[in-house]
């Protein structure tokens, strides 16, 4: 049938046939991702493009300030902060604000049942860096070749489980530099995660989306890695 995708074609074959052919195939892939992201963000959470004027350049408090979020919804969440922090600092890439609240759900049941925490973390929404697999998203790294191709359940990363087992509610994964290999975090994928004490300046690498996120208070915990100073830089700066 016209317009019918061949069984054999590929995500990323399916994508250049559909997007205009004088764009690199990179380029589409990348285009394709935000635009995935950004949708998965509710409206009712998303600032207005002139909200924030684009030469403000400390946006810590804006979460607080904008009026979006109730005074109960600021001391009991962090999903809808987390939304308000990515157009100011973009430090997200996967974004499942929906599955969070779907197992935030299923654990207030168990616990209705049980009266018992399920572990340490119970309930509390925590941020992975995107090197860390989690079933149904992607772990790109920043490389285009890794796009599209979620995790499985098995394949998820040991620390995924322990914060799973401890409790914690999984909601976002944040930006990292290209391989994790940079002081400062940027992509070809997602561009570049800015500080949010001075947006003209860098949030370190290569947890910097993570260190921009928690900076905001998008969420009250986030893990990162660390061999050469990832975390440390971040957090410092």
């Amino acid at each position: 049938m016209p317009g019918t995708i061949p069984y054999s074609t590929t995500p990323f074959q399916a994508l250049h046939q559909a997007l205009p052919k004088d764009i690199p195939l990179w380029k589409k892939i990348a285009q394709a991702k935000r635009a995935s992201r950004d949708a998965a963000i509710p409206l009712e959470w998303r600032l207005r493009p002139d909200e924030v004027p684009h030469d403000q350049l400390n946006v810590v408090n804006i979460p607080i300030e904008c009026g979006i979020l109730t005074a109960k919804e600021l001391a009991i969440t962090e999903d809808d902060a987390a939304a308000l922090v990515q157009k100011l600092v973009n430090c997200l890439t996967e974004v499942f604000f929906e599955r969070a609240l779907e197992a935030a759900q299923r654990l207030d049941a168990e616990y209705a049942v049980s009266g018992v925490a399920r572990g340490p973390l119970h309930g509390l929404p925590v941020s992975l860096k995107d090197c860390f697999q989690i079933a149904g998203t992607d772990a790109t790294i920043g490389y285009t070749a890794f796009a599209n191709q979620p995790a499985s359940p098995d394949e998820e990363s040991e620390i995924t489980r322990i914060m799973r087992e401890s409790g914690a509610i999984l909601f976002c994964k944040t930006n990292v530099p290209l391989a994790l290999m940079a002081g400062e975090t940027y992509n070809a994928i997602y561009g570049y995660t800015a500080n949010p004490y001075n947006r003209n300046l860098s949030s370190g690498g290569s947890s910097g989306g993570e260190s921009a996120l928690l900076a905001l208070r998008g969420a009250p915990l986030g893990v990162g890695t660390d061999v050469g100073g990832s975390v440390r830089l971040s957090f410092a700066l």
